[in-house]
């Protein structure tokens, strides 16, 4: 499976066995791409909703990437709109065009693009959040983890090497807040209940 990703050719190697290795490289890059919106009318309504979601999710984690360029510029998202929505991180990811923390604003610029009504930076991301939380609502897609029927045993048998692999993932450093593992933890165990413990 390739996928393009904040114009970053990604591939994945991917079994319920083994977890999901990936690997960038130019060369996965495509020749071409045809976008065919009308192929979404033939596909059944929760594929549709979930290859969504799914661009949507790579676009907001582009607007806050510290490997965000001027071409770049879910279960987790809304909890990682709030983990990185952030003036001042104890850990931040060090890039040169990444001088301050500026995630709350980006995000804050997007709310404002999408017509969400005006407020602080801070505001603003909740509303982002809130939008999105609708959006999955609309679409039909569970707000959880847990929702989604994974069982608790079993995510929780399962959660330190779960943690440990994101934490150890290449795309991990693109975050504009670098995470412990134990924040990682946290946010799954945010994401597996629906809840917003602070992390």
């Amino acid at each position: 499976m390739v996928d393009v990703s904040c114009l970053i050719p990604i591939g994945c190697e991917n079994s319920l066995e083994k977890p999901v290795n990936g690997y960038a490289d130019y060369e996965l890059t495509p020749n071409m791409a045809i976008v065919d919106p009308a192929l979404a009318l033939t596909m059944p309504k929760k594929l549709t909703a979930y290859s969504g979601i799914d661009a949507l999710v790579h676009a907001i984690e582009a607007i806050a990437s510290v490997a965000a360029t001027d071409y770049t510029n879910a279960l987790l998202m809304e909890h990682i709109i709030r983990f990185n929505a952030t003036e001042a991180p104890r850990k931040q990811a060090a890039f040169p065009q990444y001088g301050y923390p500026n995630a709350t604003f980006r995000y804050a610029r997007m709310a404002h693009v999408l017509g969400l009504v005006e407020g602080s930076d801070a505001e603003m991301t909740e509303r982002l959040i809130d939008a999105f939380h609708e959006l999955c609502t609309k679409l039909e897609i569970p707000h959880s983890i847990k929702d989604a029927g994974v069982d608790e045993k079993k995510f929780f048998a399962n959660l330190d090497r779960l943690s440990e692999e994101a934490f150890d993932d290449q795309c991990t450093g693109t975050n504009p807040r670098y995470p412990l593992i134990s924040e990682i933890k946290q946010l799954y165990t945010n994401a597996y209940y629906g809840e917003n413990q602070e992390v």
